[in-house]
């Protein structure tokens, strides 16, 4: 049988921003990359995930945990 195996990990991300001060990095960096969108390609070419500039970097670091599976149907050889 042929099955879909689905995992999770947690990828790390960096942004480097210009701010007025350490309390407002957070808040800038939110307003400069506030959540991944299907950006595979841009900005980066060793990325699972791309990013708008070069200054953003997206890194899967972590071990994948697979916690579905979808049954999708016979072997092509059954």
């Amino acid at each position: 049988m042929r099955y879909r195996v689905s995992g999770h990990t947690t990828v790390t991300v960096t942004i480097e921003v210009t701010a007025e001060n350490e309390a407002d990095t957070y808040e800038t960096a939110l307003n400069d990359l506030n959540s991944l969108t299907a950006y595979a390609g841009n900005g980066g070419t060793d990325q699972l995930i791309g990013v708008n500039s070069e200054d953003q970097s997206v890194h899967a670091d972590e071990e994948i945990v697979y916690d579905d599976i979808e049954l999708l149907g016979p072997d092509e050889d059954e």
